[in-house]
């Protein structure tokens, strides 16, 4: 019960932080829309860990780490130049991933 919670804390959290972004940072109307998407999805891969398996929600997590990556180091080794903005999430998601793993490897 208590992974439970968790789970719905974290997607919930990570749902909340995507469109906290669009509401209040000036991005791109595409990155409005992705990140829509991506709200969207950790909510419904949530549920589906919450009832049946956690492999879509720890592909898109591991997905996510892979696309918020490159906003940090480019694909020419170069430090990015919102490489700081994206770090923070960079690490939370890294941490969200291992637990969601972890939660994998136990059962």
């Amino acid at each position: 019960m208590k992974d439970k919670l968790t789970l719905i804390i974290l997607g919930v959290l990570t749902a909340l932080g995507y469109i906290t972004i669009t509401i209040f940072l000036p991005i791109p109307t595409f990155i409005k829309y992705e990140n829509i998407l991506y709200a969207s999805l950790y909510i419904l891969f949530t549920y589906i860990a919450i009832r049946k398996t956690n492999i879509p929600l720890l592909t898109l997590i591991f997905f996510n780490i892979g696309r918020i990556s490159r906003s940090i180091i480019t694909s020419y080794g170069e430090v990015a130049r919102l490489a700081l903005e994206h770090l923070p999430l960079l690490i939370y998601l890294i941490i969200y991933g291992l637990y969601i793993a972890y939660l994998s490897w136990k059962e």
